[in-house]
């Protein structure tokens, strides 16, 4: 288990956040107590991955993160359980070339 600072992932601002790195996927765990899920923004652009919300002292709760290994952005999954967001960011898979004669 990560934080989301560390090995190429970079968050700020949510607290209690997590990444869980598997071979085929990587699981996010971000900790929203005090967060309106309902209001909840999960945005991918490339490699990075942005969750905001409203609230919080800074008026904003956000967070981002990057990935050292390409992700497959279509097939991102993000449910709620026990007042925590988790977001299953699936790995790209390599592309195998048959090379012809």
């Amino acid at each position: 288990m990560r934080s989301l600072d560390g090995d190429g992932l970079r968050s700020a601002n949510f607290e209690n956040a997590q990444v869980i790195e598997h071979h085929d996927r990587y699981e996010l765990r971000i900790s929203g107590a005090e967060v309106d899920q309902r209001l909840v923004e999960v945005e991918v652009t490339g490699q990075r991955l942005s969750v905001s919300a409203p609230g919080g002292p800074e008026g904003k709760f956000e967070s981002s993160c990057s990935f050292a290994l390409p992700i497959e952005s279509e097939t991102i999954e993000a449910r709620w359980s026990n007042r925590t967001l988790i977001i299953i960011v699936p790995k790209q898979k390599p592309k195998r070339i048959k090379v012809s004669d």
